[in-house]
């Protein structure tokens, strides 16, 4: 039986204040095309769609920009998110049926490290806008040391109200302490991978004004901003949302940056199913059907260790992130790309903030999938790279004709230790080694087995050839029709003729945005040779373009050097002494627009963009002063009756001065 949630519609906003700076807006509205949300979740936080209904969050902050694209909304009482029974001191939470206060919570952690000193280590990640502590726990059986093993990280409540992840990975916490050496299953869990547990990533949210209560949490930070669309993205660049990183997203990119995690997961509630990568793009990743098996797994597990109807949301419990709905700025497509991880999002209640009284139940629901899911990293294909000496390495492993620059599927080595960890399907492989200023080296033919593990150990030869590279890293952002050019210099450092060729792989769309001045030469010693690499974004539209310079020395040495590209869409420019001169109505339209322009303008033109960035058509005006400077788009200049639902832009230009305007079609 599919669980209903009760919502209470309000006649005027339910918000949550508390102290910060800020009011926190739940609502609901509906669309016509699943398109449209690839712009709106710019704008705000979408929580879920069903069928053609948004449900999303907003502050006070950013609502304006949404209600300037002409939607009907209403605004709905948060009964999912509410005041929750809370333990004042750690014996109360004994029986697992409360939420810790974040006193006891913080208690909680510190207790873990004390009682278990040779498996537990607390972490303080970072701080939070509030100045809360990030706490996080590792768990091994060396806990001090850094082992040839995968590491593991489970994170919770990155939107402060979605609360149940939280209960449940303090009670995972518990049980792997506490059955350690005396359960088989866990041990060995704690034997062969170093554990991270991060119960709540946004206490801020989570608690409020008051350390002592969760009422009503908030989704975002106590900046006001949703953490899960503030991390840099592979298609939209650095800043998504358009906002700062906050420091709850800088602590977590910080600490992401000092291991090489195998593995995570991050838990959040609302509805109950496992989304997969990827979340910004319809593309699927090379180890689609790894991620779809193992979200199928953990789905399958809790359903059949809970009652009917539970995990059951979208495809029997798990979705492409996507394909329910595109997230740009998430936590899951961050680590997975930018940290060659594999992560998965569950969703793990219909309600966000569950009673108390329901949380053991939710433990037992998920117990099983948890554990399993944590085996997951134990599989596929493992081994070292290091050189003659026995030193670790600093190495990528790519699997051949599989792994592609575009989704950064190939893992590393941990540097300290030389180790690294494939988790993959079964099938068989060459596997591709690469260290700087080593020979490659490929094992061929490793045959991969279900919930096995293939060892392939490295030892690479090094690199007798001397030289240095001087180059930029390429990660440029442009408008549509701006170019830009970088250098690119081989310096020959040693005493023989170096020989070079250069490649460019293109994983993306297109290949006509980037140019190299050459592609092979000799450069004898102590000189150097100069590539000029040009891009170009004259025929591109708005996106991410993704390029890997590869140099190849003497014909048997590659290095691989990323080049990144992003488009923007047309810039906004919200100067209110140019804006208020224009009028645009109806808008959204339909058939027609009318623009008015309140001075005197001779010749007008107006630029038609997709959401995309795209130019769809482009005309000149000349403006008629005798009708009030008024200018129609219609059928017979823009052939606009034929576009579909959507968002658009007009880029309206007259004598020096040029604006950009968001429009909205729905068709009537």
């Amino acid at each position: 039986m599919k669980k209903t949630t009760i919502v209470f519609i309000l006649l005027i906003a339910v918000m949550n204040t508390y102290s910060q700076n800020f009011k926190e807006y739940y609502f609901r509205f509906d669309i016509n095309d699943k398109t449209e949300l690839n712009e709106l979740t710019k704008i705000i936080s979408i929580d879920k769609v069903v069928d053609h209904t948004v449900f999303a969050y907003s502050t006070s902050l950013d609502f304006d920009k949404f209600k300037e694209l002409g939607y009907n909304y209403t605004f709905i009482e948060n009964a999912k998110s509410s005041k929750a029974v809370v333990a004042t001191n750690i014996e109360e939470m004994a029986n697992w049926n409360k939420y810790p206060t974040y006193d006891v919570y913080v208690e909680m952690m510190n207790s873990y490290a004390t009682s278990y000193p040779n498996i537990c280590k607390l972490i303080n990640v970072g701080t939070t806008a509030n100045g809360r502590s990030l706490l996080t726990l590792k768990i091994s059986d060396n806990v001090n040391v850094e082992e040839n093993e995968p590491e593991f990280f489970y994170t919770s409540t990155m939107h402060g109200d979605e609360t149940t992840g939280f209960a449940l990975m303090l009670r995972l916490i518990d049980s792997l302490a506490t059955n350690y050496g005396s359960v088989p299953e866990i041990t060995n869990l704690i034997d062969s991978i170093e554990i991270y547990i991060n119960p709540n990533s946004n206490p801020d949210g989570t608690y409020g004004s008051d350390n002592n209560t969760i009422s009503y949490p908030t989704r975002t930070n106590g900046n006001g901003v949703d953490i899960n669309r503030n991390f840099p993205d592979p298609s939209e660049g650095d800043h998504p949302d358009g906002k700062a990183w906050q420091p709850e997203t800088k602590a977590m990119m910080a600490f992401a940056n000092e291991h090489r995690f195998t593995m995570s997961a991050n838990f959040h509630g609302g509805i109950e199913v496992a989304n997969y990568p990827w979340d910004n793009t319809y593309r699927r990743h090379p180890d689609d059907d790894w991620f779809l098996r193992v979200s199928r797994d953990y789905a399958t597990s809790c359903q059949n260790n809970s009652p009917a109807g539970y995990f059951d949301d979208e495809n029997n419990g798990i979705t492409n992130g996507a394909d329910w709905y595109v997230v740009y700025g998430g936590r899951q497509d961050y680590f997975t790309y930018y940290h060659n991880s594999r992560e998965i999002t569950f969703e793990i209640s219909n309600t966000k903030t569950v009673s108390g009284s329901d949380l053991p139940d939710f433990w037992n629901y998920n117990k099983k999938a948890l554990f399993q899911f944590m085996r997951e990293c134990l599989y596929g294909i493992s081994g070292t790279v290091k050189d003659a000496n026995g030193n670790p390495l600093d190495a990528m492993i790519r699997i051949q004709n599989h792994d592609t620059d575009l989704d950064s599927s190939m893992v590393f080595t941990d540097p300290d230790v030389g180790d690294y960890h494939r988790p993959i399907e079964p099938g068989t492989y060459d596997i591709i080694a690469s260290s700087t200023g080593y020979i490659n080296d490929t094992i061929k033919n490793i045959s991969v087995i279900y919930n096995n593990l293939q060892i392939a150990d490295y030892i690479l030869e090094f690199d007798s050839i001397q030289f240095e590279i001087i180059h930029e890293i390429i990660n440029d952002t442009l408008d549509i029709g701006d170019s830009t050019e970088h250098s690119f210099i081989i310096k020959n450092i040693g005493k023989k003729d170096l020989e070079y060729s250069l490649f460019l792989d293109f994983p993306t769309k297109s290949s006509s945005w980037i140019e190299l001045s050459k592609k092979s030469g000799l450069v004898i010693p102590e000189n150097n040779d100069t590539i000029i690499i040009f891009l170009n974004a004259t025929e591109l539209s708005q996106g991410h373009y993704h390029s890997m310079l590869e140099l190849s020395v003497q014909n048997k040495v590659n290095y691989y050097y990323p080049i990144d590209l992003y488009i923007r869409t047309p810039q906004f420019i919200d100067d209110i002494n140019t804006t208020q001169n224009i009028k645009i109505y109806p808008n959204p339209f339909d058939q027609y627009l009318e623009i008015e322009f309140i001075p005197l303008f001779n010749n007008v033109t107006i630029t038609l963009y997709n959401y995309q960035g795209l130019k769809l058509g482009e005309n000149t005006f000349k403006v008629k002063k005798e009708i009030k400077n008024h200018i129609s788009i219609n059928h017979k200049n823009f052939n606009i009756q034929n576009l579909t639902n959507g968002i658009y832009f007009l880029k309206i230009s007259a004598g020096n001065k040029e604006i950009t305007k968001r429009i909205l079609k729905i068709l009537r």
